[in-house]
């Protein structure tokens, strides 16, 4: 990922600082930049435009922070983040730990120190894009009644528990049966899959759109699965990179 070539926003309440760390991004080489003050229109951007790299203070101005951001749009917690910030404690870092950021920087960083996060950042996001490449090519067998058969993982879009079975569901809706539970099942995959209620889940990379205030998550091939309230925080959370 070439840092001249990426879409980069930076979050920041504060003008002065806005104007001064958007200078050193600048002069690190980054092109195109685009800066916010107000976390709506953060919101606004990230529902229409993709964005490779984000930059964010922690304190958004009152009591609004970014993990506020971060739990409330799967865009924002989807895209790879630096945060950097002046005012921190232990409890802070706490919180900014939970949502897992690439780096995290002080406002007094220097070019070098910035150069440096972000060189590290674009290597950790090249890993994960090579993990998910290979994970999306992989295979397992499981067992069908008398017979192996085996399952491309990426072709996986949906599993779910029926009677005393486990259905693999695929993109055009065939099916295979097995016995197992939902809970072992999903130990032999990778994390992209995830529990969407206590007996089904799904491929992240086959999701169409989650529809948070009706509890549904729309696969591309537009099946609908419930929801539930107990695991929509932990199905949210898997929105981001790692």
């Amino acid at each position: 990922m070439d840092i001249t070539k990426c879409s980069v926003a930076l979050i920041d309440d504060d003008p002065i600082h806005l104007e001064i760390i958007g200078a050193k991004l600048r002069n690190v080489g980054v092109t195109n930049l685009q800066t916010f003050s107000e976390p709506k229109d953060v919101l606004t951007a990230f529902e229409e435009s993709h964005f490779d790299l984000l930059f964010s203070d922690f304190y958004l101005g009152g009591n609004f922070t970014f993990a506020d951001l971060f739990n409330n749009s799967l865009f924002i917690s989807n895209t790879p983040t630096i945060i950097i910030s002046s005012f921190y404690d232990q409890s802070v870092l706490d919180q900014i730990l939970q949502i897992k950021p690439l780096q995290f920087l002080s406002k007094t960083c220097s070019e070098f120190e910035m150069t440096k996060a972000i060189a590290m950042a674009m290597q950790q996001q090249s890993h994960n894009i090579i993990r998910q490449s290979k994970e999306k090519h992989s295979a397992i067998f499981v067992r069908s009644g008398s017979k192996l058969k085996r399952v491309i993982i990426s072709e996986i879009w949906h599993i779910k528990v029926s009677n005393n079975y486990l259905e693999i569901i695929y993109s055009n809706r065939s099916k295979v049966a097995i016995r197992s539970t939902l809970n072992d099942f999903l130990k032999k995959l990778p994390d992209n899959f995830i529990k969407a209620n206590q007996s089904e889940a799904v491929n992240m990379y086959q999701i169409k759109e989650i529809d948070i205030k009706n509890s549904l998550v729309v696969l591309l091939n537009d099946t609908e699965i419930a929801l539930s309230r107990n695991f929509r925080r932990l199905f949210i959370d898997k929105f981001q990179f790692k």
